[in-house]
């Protein structure tokens, strides 16, 4: 039979609780299957020594002479006790706490499997975010295009406002001269004509637009109007020595100071001579190349006036371009 951890005293397993002896919860012991109080065995079985010695101290009869000491260690001996039955309260009511305990250990466990979900889905949020950061890096290219367009597209507004600006003033002295003198009479045939009414009447008579007209009239009245607009070029080096051995058609490429102007004009790229080039025998070859030059004397006057721009196209994404149509000059 189990026997008292405390006073050795015998007792019935299942049947009592306390020992009938010293009154030990029987449950306390360094050999139970489940400890209690939230002890070690080893404090377990500290505690247990410490009430064995104290038992061992208690008369086992009463007598005059170990009276006292007979009282004060069954007082200490009920203080130890009154501190065992506290504990053993405690125990109970830990026991009945446990439920809501683990009821709280559940939720949070719940509470944890949907977190992790969660973070799961952070790696489709992640790559959501990488396309979404590559679909806006794409917009800020197309709307940095779209604003350089709209930049060129200001340049050739005003470009235009200036040449409507330009004609409408030559209108205008055309008009003050004519309400000035209504009844003049009509130039005698050997009479020469300004500079500006016979370069517009040479224009009239070829073919032209209305766009290559009005950039005639310009050119020969203010070619300063195109700076802006223009981008200077000159023939290549490599056009010069093979058109010269082969025939190949001339190739213009970009050049600071070129002779020539690239002007894009309503979706054309026109090509007219520099407002600074002069005219010499390396550099009219190339002239010649590119316009037809009407009453051209190499020892006579190498003023000219422009009656047609030449039509060029780019080559591909390069800064060259090739010749599509010639112009027209006259000397």
């Amino acid at each position: 039979m189990p026997a008292c951890p405390v006073c050795d005293t015998e007792y019935d397993q299942g049947q009592v609780e306390d020992c009938p002896n010293c009154g030990w919860l029987l449950k306390i012991s360094p050999d139970a299957e489940e400890l209690t109080l939230n002890l070690s065995r080893e404090e377990v079985s500290k505690l247990v020594e410490l009430v064995r010695q104290m038992w061992g101290k208690i008369p086992k009869e009463a007598s005059p002479e170990n009276l006292p000491q007979f009282d004060s260690q069954t007082e200490q001996f009920k203080n130890f006790s009154q501190q065992i039955e506290q504990l053993n309260t405690k125990l109970e009511g830990l026991s009945q706490d446990k439920s809501p305990l683990q009821s709280e250990l559940e939720e949070l466990n719940k509470r944890l499997l949907v977190v992790e979900e969660k973070l799961s889905g952070f790696t489709v949020i992640n790559e959501q975010f990488k396309n979404l950061k590559a679909q806006m890096v794409q917009f800020n290219q197309q709307r940095q295009q779209i604003q350089s367009e709209r930049e060129q597209f200001k340049q050739d507004r005003i470009m235009l406002k200036t040449i409507i600006q330009e004609f409408q003033k030559n209108v205008q002295n055309w008009e003050r001269n004519y309400q000035s003198n209504p009844d003049r009479k009509p130039r005698s045939p050997d009479r020469k004509p300004s500079s500006e009414h016979q370069s517009a009447q040479e224009a009239s008579e070829l073919v032209l637009s209305d766009q290559e007209k009005q950039l005639v009239t310009n050119y020969n009245n203010n070619p300063a109007l195109f700076l802006h607009l223009a981008q200077e070029v000159s023939e290549t080096e490599d056009s010069i020595s093979q058109r010269r051995s082969t025939g190949q058609e001339i190739v213009l490429g970009k050049r600071n100071r070129g002779n020539y102007w690239i002007l894009n004009i309503g979706g054309f790229d026109y090509l007219v001579p520099n407002q600074t080039f002069k005219i010499n025998e390396f550099n009219y070859k190339t002239l010649e190349a590119l316009f037809i030059c009407q009453k051209y004397q190499p020892e006579g006057s190498r003023d000219f006036k422009l009656l047609k721009p030449a039509r060029v196209s780019q080559v591909s994404t390069e800064n060259t371009w090739h010749l599509n149509e010639k112009g027209i000059l006259k000397f």
